[in-house]
């Protein structure tokens, strides 16, 4: 089960690892590369113990001490998988539309590992805010 404090930078190095992996689905057309990321997703949704990339930070980097709520980010993998998942068996199905998704999914998760800025957990913010 996930924490619930999640280490940013974790967070930053999972969203780079997925981002980059969607990348090389699209460029080399790969649902399968797609199909990786989307496990690699659900593994951090399941924990840290389970992930891989969660394992890769905490052996060679210096994970916080303490961390932000982990709620929204459990949505933005959850997403994350939703279009990387759904894009994947689109995509092996010949359709564009997988790939858009795909295309999608690496985008979210650039920004998140580069900038910091979460545009999923933002958005479930404002849907918090109004309603």
């Amino acid at each position: 089960m996930m924490p619930a404090r999640i280490d940013l930078g974790e967070w930053r190095f999972h969203q780079a690892v997925v981002g980059l992996i969607g990348v090389e689905a699209i460029a080399f057309g790969s649902p399968l590369a797609a199909a990786v990321a989307a496990l690699l997703s659900a593994l951090a949704i399941a924990g840290p113990r389970v992930s891989p990339i969660a394992w890769l930070w905490r052996v060679f980097a210096h994970p916080a001490p303490e961390g932000l709520p982990a709620s929204p980010f459990r949505v933005a993998l959850g997403v994350s998988v939703a279009l990387t998942g759904g894009g994947a068996a689109l995509a092996a199905a010949g359709s564009v539309a997988g790939w858009v998704a795909v295309g999608v999914a690496s985008a979210l998760s650039a920004v998140g590992a580069f900038t910091g800025w979460c545009p999923v957990c933002a958005a479930l913010g404002r849907l918090r805010g109004a309603a």
